[in-house]
């Protein structure tokens, strides 16, 4: 009988003396010492990164590309008035971002030995960034003085080779291009009138 109690006895200082550490990291003081502090709610690291991404890739939205003039000239392509367009209206909508008319570098020079168009050219970008400002003003845009800008694209574009080798690779995946038919006006839409073309001319003196 007395051995009994012993054992008893024994067990409840056993397991009173690991009460302590029965809450590991839960309880009292010895969350500082084995845990450290709480972490941080998920996100909370990667999403800066996220937002910084977001943010360089909103600007890039804002960039009046080389190609989107026609070469060597002044005037924008279709594509490059249309982007025009959509840097005013959001620009309307409150975006403060600056509007880059990118460096151009299709020019040749003169006294080169091969005449290689890979020059650049300031005064060809100096006319494009006036078309631009002009434009953007014709738009209701009032600061386009101070808010464009000529400079390099914000992120590089690709090589020929490395053009090709995306063809390559979406023909792979594709199977190459393959013209649809038109899709045929609907009964609502065949009587509506067709909407009227607006032009951006290089003095951009009204946006018809």
């Amino acid at each position: 009988m007395r051995t009994s109690w012993n054992v008893a006895r024994g067990a409840v200082l056993w397991l009173a003396a690991l009460a302590p550490l029965a809450g590991g990291c839960h309880s009292g003081d010895a969350r500082k010492d084995c845990c450290g502090p709480p972490a941080p709610p998920l996100g909370t690291l990667s999403d800066v990164i996220w937002r910084r991404q977001e943010i360089a890739g909103a600007a890039s939205e804002f960039v009046v590309y080389q190609h989107e003039f026609e070469l060597n000239d002044i005037h924008l392509n279709l594509g490059g008035e249309d982007h025009v367009k959509a840097i005013a209206a959001r620009l309307h909508a409150g975006a403060t971002l600056p509007v880059i008319v990118e460096r151009s570098m299709t020019s040749v020079r003169p006294d080169s030995q091969f005449k290689y168009p890979i020059n650049p050219s300031p005064e060809l970008d100096m006319q494009r960034r006036e078309v631009v400002v002009r434009a953007l003003i014709a738009m209701a845009i009032p600061d386009a003085e101070q808010r464009v800008v000529v400079a390099p694209a914000l992120t590089a574009g690709q090589t020929a080779t490395e053009a090709a080798r995306s063809y390559q690779q979406g023909l792979g995946r594709t199977g190459g291009y393959t013209p649809s038919a038109p899709a045929a006006a609907g009964p609502v839409l065949s009587g509506l009138p067709a909407a009227a073309p607006v032009a951006i001319s290089p003095d951009a003196a009204a946006v018809e």
